[in-house]
């Protein structure tokens, strides 16, 4: 969460940011020269536009730019020069991360292989919670494999924990070793980082650990453990009773968990009734309602196979008047059929 709104950050920084007329023009000049090839023309507008810039934020933004101008034409002397004194003198953690992340690919780009690993490294190590931070973990992956191998790719993974557990960086570290074990068909040893993800990042403190808990309850139900299974599905969902739910994930994982709660209940316990209020709490919660009208749908199915047709017909009806412009409509028109519903009309 925190790396999303330090990537939101810079790309306001670099897309989004007020820039007086006049230099917006010489940005859009360079940017026209650039493309046409003629790089130290583009060069030096952009450079005079930097110099003209309102503001430190803008100013530094377009030195960015500038380098990376240069990075793109693979003139990486010329790249440096403008990034590695930008770095020192920005205040801005999103251009500082962003300038280690694009050596990196400067560096990967021109078969500098060595240096990209370094500056890969050096992103996860000193700009943990940066939005491009777990981009540059998976390039990073990629480069040590495709080198040295799976082996190597574990190893430094293992390398990297240590220093990533003292940063909302860690559960990606986790999510990276829980993958490759995972691949490599070590589950035991797979379910262990994904229970370190659950313990030290509950939500809403990492990014992961909702797949995580995801992942957890399909473990679970591979073993047919289904109170386990249950449990790190709640745990997506949030507190269950009669009110509404509250806490647990966002609205599309909480309907999701849902539904595989409902059918673990319904398939494998043979529970139809607690199944169906699974399903009905996704029609009930407000930040679900894009698909509320599933949850009718599962509801009316389970009510026909239990011979309570009276009662699906209602579900239905349900659906057709609170759910014009519904993707189900079409299938719910069918079951209605089906069902011998009367008096409705879609």
């Amino acid at each position: 969460m925190k790396r999303a709104i330090a990537m939101a950050a810079f790309v306001a920084l670099a897309g989004c940011g007020h820039r007086p007329g006049n230099i917006q023009g010489t940005v859009n000049e360079a940017n026209a020269l650039f493309a046409e090839g003629r790089i130290e023309e583009a060069a030096k507008l952009m450079q005079a536009a930097a110099s003209d810039a309102d503001t430190p934020v803008n100013h530094d933004d377009l030195l960015f730019q500038l380098g990376l101008m240069y990075a793109r034409a693979r003139m990486v002397e010329e790249a440096f020069a403008v990034w590695d004194p930008l770095y020192e003198s920005t205040g801005l953690d999103a251009i500082q991360g962003r300038i280690v992340f694009e050596k990196g690919m400067l560096m990967r780009a021109v078969g500098e292989l060595d240096q990209a690993e370094h500056w890969f490294t050096l992103m996860i190590v000193e700009h943990p919670t940066h939005g491009l931070t777990d981009t540059a973990l998976l390039r990073l992956q990629m480069l040590v494999r495709d080198r040295a191998g799976d082996e190597a790719e574990r190893a430094l993974l293992e390398k990297l924990l240590p220093g990533a557990l003292e940063s909302t960086f860690g559960d990606d570290v986790l999510w990276a070793l829980y993958v490759w074990h995972h691949e490599h068909g070590q589950d035991a040893t797979a379910k262990q980082y994904l229970l370190a993800i659950r313990k030290s990042y509950p939500y809403p403190t990492g990014g992961r650990i909702v797949e995580s808990l995801f992942a957890l309850a399909d473990m679970a139900e591979a073993e047919k453990d289904w109170k386990e299974a249950e449990m790190y599905l709640t745990d997506i969902i949030g507190p269950i009773g009669k009110s509404v739910l509250i806490g647990g994930s966002s609205g599309s994982s909480k309907a999701k968990a849902l539904f595989k709660l409902g059918r673990i209940y319904e398939k494998e316990l043979g529970d139809p009734e607690t199944a169906m209020d699974m399903y009905m709490m996704v029609v009930k919660m407000e930040d679900l309602e894009t698909v509320s009208d599933d949850g009718l749908i599962e509801v009316a199915r389970v009510l026909m196979e239990t011979g309570e047709m009276e009662k699906a017909c209602e579900k239905l009806e349900e659906l057709f008047d609170g759910y014009p412009y519904s993707n189900k409509r079409k299938k719910a028109q069918k079951m209605a059929v089906e069902a011998g519903c009367e008096d409705i009309e879609p």
